[in-house]
């Protein structure tokens, strides 16, 4: 189908924790996270890998076998959607 995206963005690799309203609405829906985010879910699937999570193999079998082919499959997947969604989202990080 012409509206399926080219990379299932639905996998344990992509996935992270997010309050109602930063996940909908007004939020980061239909925009691209800020550039920041994609080290932090790659040191998060690293994490994960290391400490040997369930979501170990998943992970390692949609980003890659090593940890430079990991950060280059989430650096393309972010130019990928920098392209087509063109806006930013960026948490209030705030006390």
């Amino acid at each position: 189908m012409l509206n399926e995206p080219l990379v299932d963005l639905d996998q344990a690799w992509n996935l992270v924790l997010a309050c109602n309203k930063c996940n909908g609405g007004s939020g980061k829906r239909d925009q691209c996270p800020d550039v920041s985010y994609v080290e932090d879910l790659h040191n998060r699937n690293e994490y994960l890998i290391q400490s040997h999570h369930p979501l170990r193999e998943s992970i390692i079998a949609r980003t890659g076998n090593n940890e430079l082919d990991r950060r280059k499959f989430l650096q393309s997947r972010y130019n990928m959607a920098k392209l087509s969604l063109f806006h930013t989202w960026k948490a209030y990080r705030g006390i």
